[in-house]
């Protein structure tokens, strides 16, 4: 064998050797590289998660907050309707009552009226001779 031959087929295995050395390296840094992706893309969703979460809880405080304040203003609103419906009411009840008693005056005036009506004609025809200067007997009223 030729001296270059010799030193080409004792290279050979050595480079062999080497190059599976280099391939069990580089699927070793391989493995290592995608185990660190791996590693980081899991932080990275458990950092994702966690700020998932904040943002859900802020938004859950916003959301009660928002009804507490809607709750508010219906109770404000409410209490405003029933005081303007109670006051409504009441004035309503009122003049009702003012209307009952302008009735009861008006009945009891015409109860008056026709109860005696003689004794009218005679308070009518006292207040006319008054107005008309006639003394108040009715002597001088009857000749009159």
């Amino acid at each position: 064998m030729a001296p270059t031959k010799m030193l080409q087929s004792g290279l050979q295995p050595t480079s062999v050797l080497l190059s599976q050395l280099d391939d069990t390296q580089s699927g070793t840094a391989l493995t290592v590289t995608y185990y660190a992706l791996a590693v980081l893309v899991v932080i990275t969703l458990f950092r994702l998660r966690a700020d998932l979460r904040d943002s859900v809880d802020r938004l859950q405080r916003q959301i009660v907050n928002i009804e507490h304040e809607q709750a508010t203003v219906n109770f404000r609103w409410s209490s405003v309707y029933g005081y303007i419906r109670i006051s409504l009411i009441t004035v309503r009840n009122i003049e009702a009552i003012a209307h009952r008693h302008r009735a009861l005056d008006d009945f009891e005036d015409n109860y008056r009226r026709n109860l005696n009506p003689e004794r009218n004609r005679r308070q009518s025809s006292t207040h006319h001779s008054k107005i008309l200067g006639f003394r108040g007997d009715e002597e001088t009223n009857d000749m009159v």
